[in-house]
């Protein structure tokens, strides 16, 4: 197997691990009830969810974009949902994990989103520039 071909195995790794978590964080929303969490957050929620299908499609079909699409995609809904869950202060466009009663339960399932979605950004922008340093190789208009 070459490197390209098992970077691109990690990509699709990276993504499937980060697809779980997504799935146990918003499992736990569901849990924990959809009334607890804020409007603006279930909407920011719904975003995220959009941008998963997205990354997903574009790895999984080994799309030429797709690790641009995971490093900009992982790298935004890290970022999003640790300023989501991990702000000490609620407001309409948070839901913290810092108040009392939130379960260690809730702790892993965002902790797991944020730390899988970071890995997707790092493995998406590692093979975004092992590509960008041994040029293009097309196979059937899409590089592999």
């Amino acid at each position: 197997m070459d490197l390209s071909r098992s970077r691109h195995n990690n990509l699709r790794m990276a993504t499937g691990w980060y697809i779980a978590a997504f799935i146990v964080h918003n499992a736990d929303h569901a849990r924990r009830g959809v009334d607890a969490t804020p409007e603006p957050v279930v909407w920011a929620g719904t975003a995220v969810a959009m941008i998963t299908a997205v990354v997903a499609t574009l790895v999984f079909t080994d799309h030429p974009i797709a690790a641009r699409f995971a490093a900009i995609g992982g790298a935004a809904i890290s970022i999003g949902v640790a300023i989501s869950h991990l702000t000490p202060i609620a407001t309409p466009l948070t839901d913290p994990l810092t108040v009392e009663g939130i379960s260690a339960l809730s702790w892993i399932a965002v902790l797991g989103e944020i730390t899988t979605a970071m890995v997707l950004a790092l493995v998406g922008l590692r093979l975004l520039r092992s590509e960008q340093s041994s040029g293009p190789v097309s196979h059937g208009g899409f590089r592999r």
